[in-house]
């Protein structure tokens, strides 16, 4: 009789937790896909920044809350994977580069993310445009 209790109990709490981690992963597909700058504006250093400087840079999201940011400027390329939440139009980054982690903040419309930054050496807005689900 024990081991069908213990059996029992086991398998409820396998569906349990099943259920539990289901219901925790976040919704992330509204906002999947993979994004491209299209506008860029501001100051870095003093210097304006323009979208002729860079090769690329794009924002890959996928379903499962996992991101990219790429770019590509002067030649220097720069890759920053990490882990997104997506709640009330913002999307939250978190990357890590070698021991150090950032996150990031874009405020997300329509299949369009904006990304700010305002800081005392650096001014700028980047908005890209999703271009592949």
């Amino acid at each position: 009789m024990k081991k069908y209790l213990k059996v029992a109990l086991l398998t409820v709490l396998s569906v349990l937790l099943v259920f539990a981690f289901t219901a925790c992963d976040p919704d992330t597909s509204e906002v999947a896909g993979t994004y491209e700058m299209t506008e860029v504006s501001g100051k870095i250093n003093g210097v304006t920044i323009k979208k002729e400087y860079y090769d690329y840079f794009r924002i890959i999201l996928d379903e499962r809350g996992n991101g990219v940011v790429q770019s590509k400027s002067g030649g220097v390329a720069y890759e920053a994977k990490g882990r997104f939440t997506y709640s009330d139009g913002v999307i939250r980054m978190t990357s890590k580069q070698g021991s150090v982690s950032a996150t990031e903040e874009y405020q997300y419309a329509d299949g369009v993310i904006t990304y700010s930054v305002s800081s005392v050496q650096m001014s700028f807005t980047i908005v890209l445009e999703k271009v592949e689900d």
